[in-house]
Order: C-alpha cells, then sequence, then structure tokens
C-alpha cells in the first residue's frame, strides 16, 4: 500500500530507533531508568541490551513505555498534521505495533489491523531468529486479537504468503479508489509478527 501513489507511510518502530540514537533527552530518561549500562561507551543507547532489560518484567517494560510512546506519538503527530497541512499525502498510512496497547491517537481517523494465526506469528518471529522465550515475552505484551480487531475500522486477514497478502492490499487498494479511504490517514495496529517476513 505504502507504494501506491499519493501513500505516505510513517513507522512508529523508525522514530523509537532515531530517538534512541540521536534524541539526547530520550538517552539520559532512559539511562537514568535502566542504567548506564544501557549506554555504549560512545553514548549510544545498546537496544538489544535495553530490549533484554526491558522485557525481563511488565514494571521495566511499563518504564520504558512511559519514556517512549507519549514522544513518539507526539512527534507521530506532528508528522500528520504537517502532512495534511501540506496536502502532500492522500492517504498516511502510521505502522503502530502497539496502538490497542497504547490507545488510539486523535490525530488517527482510521484502524486496520493486520492479523495472523499465532503459530505463523510465532514461525515468522523464529524466522527472524527471535529465541522462543523472547517470543513469548513479546507475545504476552500484546493485546490479543480480539482486542485488535475490536479496535479496528478494517480487519486483513494473512493466513497466507506475500503473493496472498499482496492481492489482499491490491482488493483494497481498488476499493478505495472508487470509494475513497476511510479518512486520511490510516493506523496500522498489528505487530510485526503479523506480517509476512
Amino acid at each position: 500500500m505504502a507504494r501506491k501513489p499519493g501513500v505516505v507511510r510513517l513507522d512508529a518502530d523508525a522514530v523509537v530507533h532515531r530517538m534512541l540514537r540521536e534524541d539526547a533527552e530520550v538517552k539520559r530518561a532512559v539511562a537514568a531508568r535502566f542504567g548506564a549500562g544501557v549506554l555504549r561507551p560512545d553514548g549510544s543507547i545498546d537496544r538489544e541490551r535495553l530490549g533484554t532489560l526491558a522485557f525481563a518484567n511488565r514494571e521495566r517494560l511499563a518504564d520504558l513505555e512511559a519514556v517512549l510512546h507519549p514522544r513518539v506519538l507526539a512527534e507521530l503527530g506532528r508528522r500528520v498534521d504537517a502532512l495534511k497541512r501540506a496536502g502532500a499525502a492522500a492517504i498516511v498510512l502510521i505502522e503502530i505495533p502497539l496502538l490497542a496497547e497504547s490507545g488510539v491517537p486523535p490525530w488517527c481517523d482510521g484502524v486496520a489491523t493486520v492479523e495472523a494465526p499465532r503459530e505463523m506469528r510465532i514461525a515468522r518471529l523464529k524466522a527472524r531468529g527471535l529465541s522462543m522465550e523472547t517470543i513469548k515475552r513479546r507475545l504476552a505484551r500484546q493485546a490479543g486479537a480480539a482486542r485488535r480487531k475490536a479496535l479496528a475500522d478494517l480487519v486483513i486477514e494473512n493466513r497466507g504468503g506475500r503473493g496472498e497478502l499482496e492481492r489482499t492490499v491490491e482488493d483494497l487498494w481498488r476499493s478505495w479508489q472508487a470509494d475513497g479511504p476511510p479518512g486520511r490517514s490510516a493506523c496500522w495496529t498489528s505487530a510485526k509478527s503479523g506480517l509476512p517476513t
């Protein structure tokens, strides 16, 4: 969908990675909550070490989310607003993996979720090199499919391969061309495990 004319895709994970890499205030806040051990000698955040600490228990993860989520949502909101004001995009797609857990922001006109069976999501995460322990912790942190679907205006079932998903997106694009999209931005609630690797 992001390759279609007039569509701009924003990725919350990319914003997080940039903030952890470049934002001095975020680095200070993360180090204050997780200790100087999450900093490399050059002052950058060791994301692997931070992830290990953050996913160790719910309280630590909540600490990290308290630092990142408000900043990430504010940044995405500014980008959406700028794109809308400039008329720079017909549709803005924002991929927010934990949208169901953190809540739908007011600048989001529609919510879509890409769903896949749990076993398929686990296999896809294993293919990305994650350990079963890490996968279980991450899946336990995510809202269930029923919660994601309840928030969604659009549910895309992804039970096949990439080709099948691309055909589904093509059909969706044709319907949006005929009837118009549900709004001027759509938030993707799916964790990346719902998408093919």
